[in-house]
């Protein structure tokens, strides 16, 4: 089987992971089949290959309608207002994605291998056992 994988940088990654980051921003809805399913939360590599640091689950997206929205959901998406690159842009769609962590991987370890996938999303398998999870 295989598991969704979406790349996200650090520090973002690991807030996911603890919780502290309870909204991803993309420019576009989550895709239908990620929602309520657990995937992997990787971090793209900076001289190697990408890592799971983890799991979430996406729950489900809204559409930001207005900046005032924006920074008003400042505590559950971490984003700086005016932040060059991932911040609000009035003429650019910005969806909030729900997303909570479904697992942590740092106390189990595991070696996954990441497959070669897009710039957003992949997919992951357990090298250990050979086995396509999710």
């Amino acid at each position: 089987m295989r598991i969704s994988a979406l790349y996200i940088r650090q520090p973002h990654a690991s807030m996911v992971i603890s919780g502290e980051k309870r909204i991803e921003t993309r420019g576009y809805e989550v895709p239908r089949h990620c929602v309520d399913r657990p995937i992997a939360v990787l971090v793209p590599g900076v001289k190697g290959p990408a890592q799971v640091v983890g799991w979430a689950r996406i729950t489900g997206s809204k559409m930001y309608m207005s900046h005032k929205e924006w920074v008003s959901d400042y505590p559950m998406h971490r984003i700086p207002d005016g932040d060059e690159r991932y911040g609000y842009d009035m003429h650019q769609v910005k969806y909030a994605w729900y997303i909570q962590p479904e697992y942590m991987l740092w106390p189990r370890g595991g070696k996954w291998i990441v497959e070669k996938g897009g710039r957003v999303w992949t997919h992951v398998r357990d090298a250990d056992e050979g086995v396509w999870l999710n």
